[in-house]
């Protein structure tokens, strides 16, 4: 008897968790609307639109940043420098060692157009702005090669590292959102919450979106 008591009250649980998984997996529609299109328009942002497009609809939308999502995170190091190849327009890379040495290199019209230092170590080679993307990498790949502590990884040239400001008249960024395929963003009119949209973009034009708006505002 005992044991038909404990082979029931299993059932019932089973039974239990089965229901919590199903709520749970029940209010994200009823709580958050997403979608993921690669036909047609939402927000105002359609597939096939160019990026300069997509830019004039996020100002009009008074969306204050745009975060790039990199496509690929791959570290160079001496194990794999030959891989690393030039920048792309507007692009960043940062040489690290991983203590006290951190120097940013953006590329702009084929050339260094800004070096940030962060760390508080000089970086083991001098490449002023105006030096050729093709003698950065050729350097980069020798400081990699002579010194197994350093590492290099393309990074956002934002000022800030992270996102660029899109909503002011003249922007002190030294790079440009123009040189990424995946931007991130929020667009804080669409009611009730916002909506946070994640755009694609393949040889310039729109050809993926993502879109995630909260159905309620939670105060």
């Amino acid at each position: 008897m005992t044991k038909v008591k404990k082979i029931m009250f299993g059932g019932r649980m089973i039974v239990v968790m089965g229901l919590a998984v199903s709520s749970v997996s029940c209010t994200n529609s009823v709580f958050v609307e997403s979608k993921d299109i690669t036909k047609g328009e939402i927000g105002g942002f359609a597939i096939g639109m160019s990026k300069q497009h997509a830019m004039e609809i996020a100002q009009q939308e008074h969306v204050h940043s745009i975060r790039p999502l990199l496509n690929v995170a791959s570290v160079y190091n001496y194990s794999n420098s030959e891989t690393l190849l030039s920048l792309g327009e507007g692009r960043s890379i940062e040489l690290d060692n991983g203590r006290d040495l951190k120097v940013v290199y953006t590329v702009a019209r084929c050339k260094v157009a800004n070096v940030r230092t962060i760390g508080r170590v000089d970086s083991p080679f001098d490449t002023p702005v105006g030096t050729s993307v093709n003698d950065l990498i050729v350097e980069l790949k020798k400081a990699l090669n002579e010194n197994h502590s350093l590492s290099a990884r393309e990074v956002v040239s934002s000022g800030n590292g992270t996102w660029f400001v899109v909503d002011q008249a003249k922007s002190k960024e030294s790079g440009t959102i123009f040189a990424y395929d995946v931007w991130s963003f929020e667009v804080t009119a669409i009611k009730p919450a916002g909506a946070e949209f994640v755009v694609y973009f393949s040889e310039g034009l729109i050809d993926r979106i993502t879109y995630k708006r909260p159905r309620i505002r939670i105060e």
